[in-house]
């Protein structure tokens, strides 16, 4: 695309204003699981979705960079698949997914209600490092839980 096309935007600008959607951290979600590239399809079946929304957030995902489409082509059949680019990618910051898990980050303002703490560089990259620790360690869990379920599922065939 021409250089001057606004639609020719760097993906890392496009992620910077993508505002957080349920849909698509559940599609980010699915796809961390599954682990190997998915459609929109089996994306939609995985997460409940329909295939029209699955089909918008990709595309919306792909946009900013956080999806990557793979084509594979089956019997003269051109099918879209979505690959992650970074198993670790979210759309909010660390210190706004922090806020709201724990409120840990906040003080008591002058009206006795909450406020954010003023956060200084040193302490942000301390609080980013740390939400990249709990994000490996929850995706590290989650693989491990749904490696048992399925050894679980396939053990209880094999026994019948």
């Amino acid at each position: 695309m021409p250089a001057d096309n606004p639609r020719s935007s760097a993906p890392s600008n496009r992620r910077a204003t993508l505002r957080p959607s349920p849909k698509r951290d559940l599609l980010l979600d699915a796809m961390r699981v599954h682990g190997a590239p998915l459609s929109a399809s089996e994306l939609a079946a995985a997460t409940g979705l329909t295939r029209y929304s699955a089909n918008y957030q990709l595309r919306t995902l792909a946009a900013a960079g956080l999806v990557d489409i793979v084509e594979r082509q089956s019997n003269s059949l051109v099918r879209h698949r979505y690959a992650l680019v970074d198993s670790r990618a979210t759309l909010v910051d660390s210190t706004t997914q922090l806020l709201a898990l724990a409120g840990a980050l906040t003080v008591p303002g002058r009206d006795g209600y909450p406020r954010p703490t003023e956060i200084d560089p040193s302490a942000q990259t301390q609080l980013d490092d740390l939400y990249r620790e709990v994000v490996a360690r929850v995706s590290d869990i989650a693989a491990a839980s749904t490696k048992r379920a399925r050894g679980t599922s396939t053990a209880g065939l094999s026994a019948a």
